[in-house]
């Protein structure tokens, strides 16, 4: 029986996955950056499949090394039939001057993290961290929490601990530059026929120099069809932009 079910889930999924994609490629509004980035925020998360507890297969709590810094964000508050996701998403671990990957399986109740930009600022706590699996392509945890007391604002960059001066504001020019060579506009939601959808561009929310190179990173909202991520880009020595890490958790649900 637990074959079956197991079975049944996933013909679930892939049907969901299948229908997603069709409807984005055959919606006559539909851009090819919006469709493109549905595609990539599909091979990446898979449709979420679980529960708003967490699932005993994704234990979250691992230690974190005392050197190492958990980045996270505020994002949206996502619900679906089986999964609430919280508003504080893992992002990315800095290990010296170094930006890595990670599922986020280091966070749990009442760890404390501090806004990026306002490191000097009261800490905000944890709760309710969870975890649900990912069952699309090859199955993966997706960690998530809410956050104790007033939430801050979306897209608040967040850390393990303070970070003065490490990632900043950006400047007038900073944004100037960004935005004139981000100019992908993303059409994001479900529509009405003859309703002008809204259009969403990458907002830049920081710049660092972690690894001293003197090429910036620079931290942005990466708008998806049906939900916004947090990319890091770097400058190559021809100027374009390069992908460092790009998570948007849930975004496929």
């Amino acid at each position: 029986m637990q074959e079956s079910q197991a079975s049944e889930e996933n013909v679930e999924a892939k049907d969901l996955h299948r229908v997603a994609h069709e409807e984005a490629m055959h919606t006559t509004w539909a851009r090819p950056a919006a469709v493109s980035a549905l595609v990539t925020a599909l091979c990446l998360f898979g449709v979420s499949r679980g529960t708003s507890e967490t699932d005993q297969r994704c234990p979250a709590g691992k230690l974190l090394e005392p050197s190492d810094t958990l980045l996270g964000y505020v994002g949206n508050i996502r619900k679906t039939n089986r999964v609430v996701v919280g508003p504080f998403r893992p992002l990315a671990i800095l290990r010296g001057k170094k930006l890595s990957h990670t599922d986020g399986a280091f966070i749990r109740n009442e760890m404390k993290f501090w806004p990026v930009l306002a490191a000097d600022s009261a800490p905000v706590e944890l709760k309710k961290a969870s975890s649900f699996v990912d069952r699309v392509g090859q199955d993966h945890c997706v960690f998530h929490a809410d956050l104790e007391g007033a939430t801050p604002p979306l897209w608040t960059l967040l850390s393990s601990k303070p970070l003065p001066g490490t990632i900043v504001e950006p400047t007038a020019a900073d944004r100037t530059e960004f935005g004139s060579l981000k100019t992908e506009c993303v059409i994001q939601g479900d529509n009405d026929p003859g309703e002008e959808p809204p259009c969403v561009r990458p907002k830049l929310l920081a710049v660092s120099d972690l690894d001293e190179d003197d090429r910036a990173e620079y931290w942005s909202t990466q708008p998806y069809l049906w939900d916004t991520g947090i990319t890091v880009w770097e400058r190559d020595r021809e100027g374009n932009f390069v992908v460092l890490l790009s998570v948007c958790s849930g975004c496929s649900d």
